[in-house]
């Protein structure tokens, strides 16, 4: 969003390849996803998805394929779930619920879509952390009563809205459960409230679907790669970065590993984590950084498989849960799977279908501790821990553990190794009762920070919002204007029609156009 502005961007990636965690590689003839790759929201032009307000504004985008939903399997019995059909999820809740299930779910829909409708009303694009944000805000005015006052909702933890709704039905509170921990990996008695409501409000919007890139995950990074570079931005691979210079309290850029020093004229963003941030700084430049909680870490399994005598009917995604009478983040007990070859067959040689399956922020780094990768102990360890993702992918598809071609197995070592992530972690994350994680501005002048580890939170759509939000704190209010919302008016007005009914707004936006059609300076902080 910076580059878009026209401001000189040079971005620093450690790998060979960006992307991240949500990176793409190949092995023999596969191409694999490394970490996720369930979205919403990206196919179509009018969303609310951070994501796709970015892909607008850079002008870029990707071939979608579209697909209604995922395949649980659980030890009650296997179902689909379809987003945007609320009829057919009530056939399932009234197949696995008490005899009041459908009425209890109805009763925490009327609380919490109107929650997530307000949580969408104002685009993360808009939002700035100075006092800009009268301007950028000031068409969203109708929306902000109803935001400010439902704060205290928004921050509780899940479980209260459904004390609040009267749920009762155990089938509707595994559910809920489940669907917090996959979000950000809590469950509902610690998971804010606001994500929560916001994803259900996608998700049973009548008509909405999932979105998966053609080309994998990959393709979609090489399509905010794009936004880069066709800006004049600059991106430069094995620049791994070692330290963070400072001097007198501010950020001056950074020092690579090869010894390099590149200096920043304006400031430094760092998108590494809370602790790995702390690691760059010098000593005397560290400040008391909130104490965010430590998820764990992952196992990964990536499969390359014989499609012959596979089901026929394999959705794109999995979710197997081992037990629902243990915690939901309990170890080991949610498996998600992705076979992306269902929907993009190019991505697997012929006659075969890659497969990913993981643990998420279940695996304590603590059992890995010491080991040395590659040694035959840590090859066995990886072998006896990655035994739940094997039983998970042969329930889900009866025959898979036969037919494998290509198995890699990825522990918190390679977690922590090829994403550079401390001790592995999935991420950091604050409980409801403990606040909001920072947003994007620190104590060291110069220096900004985004990801996970800053507010949203853990999250592709988080981690997005989260990145605009640091953009946003170097930009003038008519730059912000200029590359994120004028930039996308037809979006803007057919998602949010409310925040254009105002006349005086309307005008406003008007003027400013013309303004910018003219080659004026426009309306300006």
């Amino acid at each position: 969003m910076l580059a878009r502005a026209g401001r000189e961007v040079l971005v620093c990636e450690s790998h060979s390849v960006p992307g991240g965690v949500a990176h793409s590689f190949s092995r023999n003839g596969y191409e694999f996803d490394s970490g996720p790759s369930l979205l919403s929201g990206c196919s179509t032009p009018v969303s609310a998805n951070p994501l796709r307000l970015v892909l607008n504004a850079l002008g870029e985008d990707c071939d979608w394929a579209t697909y209604p939903g995922w395949r649980m399997v659980t030890p009650d019995g296997d179902f689909e779930f379809k987003v945007g059909d609320e009829a057919h999820w009530e056939d399932i809740v009234a197949r696995f619920g008490t005899r009041k299930a459908v009425e209890e779910w109805r009763a925490l829909m009327a609380i919490t879509k109107p929650l997530g409708e307000i949580s969408k009303s104002i685009p993360a694009a808009a939002l700035r952390g100075d006092l800009g944000a009268v301007q950028t805000l000031q068409r969203f005015f109708p929306r902000l009563p109803a935001l400010l006052l439902n704060g205290p909702k928004f921050q509780a933890p899940f479980s209260d809205l459904l004390r609040d709704a009267g749920v009762q039905d155990t089938f509707l509170k595994k559910w809920m459960d489940y669907i917090c921990f996959v979000l950000q990996a809590l469950p509902a008695d610690t998971h804010p409230s606001a994500p929560v409501a916001y994803m259900i409000s996608d998700m049973y919007e009548p008509g909405a679907f999932l979105d998966y890139p053609r080309g994998g995950m990959g393709a979609l990074i090489s399509a905010l790669e794009r936004g880069v570079t066709k800006h004049r931005g600059r991106i430069r691979y094995n620049a791994h970065v070692e330290e963070i210079v400072a001097a007198r309290g501010k950020a001056k850029g950074v020092r690579l590993r090869s010894g390099e020093r590149i200096l920043a004229r304006e400031a430094v963003i760092s998108n590494a984590s809370v602790w790995d941030t702390a690691k760059l700084l010098p000593e005397g430049t560290r400040w008391p950084m909130p104490k965010p909680v430590e998820c764990g870490s992952f196992m990964h399994l990536h499969l390359g498989l014989n499609a012959k005598g596979l089901p026929n009917d394999m959705p794109l995604h999995y979710s197997v849960i081992r037990d629902w009478k243990e915690p939901i983040d309990a170890t080991g007990n949610v498996v998600i799977i992705s076979v992306p070859s269902v929907v993009n067959p190019s991505l697997a040689p012929a006659g075969r279908h890659c497969l990913h399956a993981y643990l998420a922020a279940t695996e304590p780094y603590e059992l890995w501790q010491g080991m040395k990768r590659g040694s035959s102990e840590y090859e066995a360890f990886k072998r006896e821990r990655a035994a739940p993702l094997f039983e998970a992918v042969e329930k889900a598809v009866p025959g898979a553990c036969e037919n494998i071609e290509l198995e890699l197995i990825g522990s918190p070592l390679t977690h922590a190794r090829f994403n550079r992530r401390h001790r592995g972690t999935y991420g950091p994350f604050m409980p409801s009762s403990a606040g909001m994680l920072p947003g994007p501005s620190t104590p060291v002048d110069g220096l900004l920070c985004c990801g996970d580890s800053t507010f949203p939170g853990i999250g592709v759509p988080a981690a997005v919002a989260s990145g605009c939000a640091a953009a946003n704190v170097l930009l003038s209010v008519e730059e912000h204007l200029e590359a994120t919302l004028l930039e996308a008016p037809k979006n803007l007005r057919e998602h949010f029609p409310i925040a254009f009914a105002d006349p005086v707004v309307a005008c406003w936006c008007a003027y400013a156009r013309l303004c910018l059609r003219w080659g004026t300076a426009g309306p300006r902080r």
